[in-house]
Formats: structure tokens, C-alpha cells, sequence
């Protein structure tokens, strides 16, 4: 209710968008594939957990996904970062019926994405 309020500050706004993006980068994450880890906690004890799988990383649509970077940086520490940019010409579909003309503009992927 607060992004959508139109009386709402800029500040309040930016806040509460920002925490909706993290929740959202939260959640996404559980479909990640993980591993089992073990740890000894302070205390001397062991606990299983668990640890993501080796090589993630995530691609941002530039002006769109850029949002949500700063939120998967900070919930997966040293994650690569790629960026894509998609250009999109005419409306849904054409006149034939046939799906949009999309063109790669830009992009800047992780040299390994292959094995990510």
C-alpha cells in the first residue's frame, strides 16, 4: 500500500521498494540448487546446513532488472554479475500474427557463463 500510495515520500518509497526486491531475491533463491555444509558453531557443536552450489550468477535487464542487483549482491556475497540489454520493435505481435523482433543491443556476461 505504501509503493502504491501516491502521497507517499520519495524516501518511504525507496525503502519499502527496496525491501519488497529483497524479499523477492529471497525467495528466488530457494530454487537455486544447494549442497548440504557442515559447521562447528561457537559453542563446538555441529550443525548441517546448507550452502549454494558453486558458480552462480545472475544477469540483469538493463533498466529493468537493474533494480535488483544491489539486493542479490547483498544476499549472495561475490555472485557475477552479467547485463543484457533487449531491444524490442513493433507491439505483441505483428501483423502476421508472429511474435516481436527482439535484438540483442548489448551485453556484458561473465567470460564462464557457460559453466555457471
Amino acid at each position: 500500500t505504501i509503493i502504491r500510495y501516491r502521497n507517499t515520500c520519495k524516501e518511504d518509497f525507496a525503502f519499502y521498494a527496496d525491501r519488497l526486491i529483497r524479499l523477492v531475491v529471497e525467495a528466488a533463491l530457494g530454487y537455486l540448487p544447494f549442497k548440504e555444509k557442515h559447521v562447528i558453531t561457537p559453542l563446538g557443536a555441529q550443525y548441517v546446513g546448507v550452502d549454494f552450489a558453486d558458480h552462480l550468477c545472475g544477469v540483469s535487464m538493463i533498466r529493468s532488472g537493474e533494480a535488483m542487483e544491489n539486493a542479490l549482491r547483498a544476499c549472495c556475497k561475490g555472485c557475477r554479475i552479467g547485463k543484457i540489454l533487449i531491444h524490442r520493435h513493433g507491439d505483441v505481435l505483428n501483423d502476421e500474427g508472429s511474435p516481436l523482433t527482439r535484438r540483442t543491443v548489448y551485453e556484458r556476461l561473465p567470460p564462464d557463463i557457460s559453466r555457471r
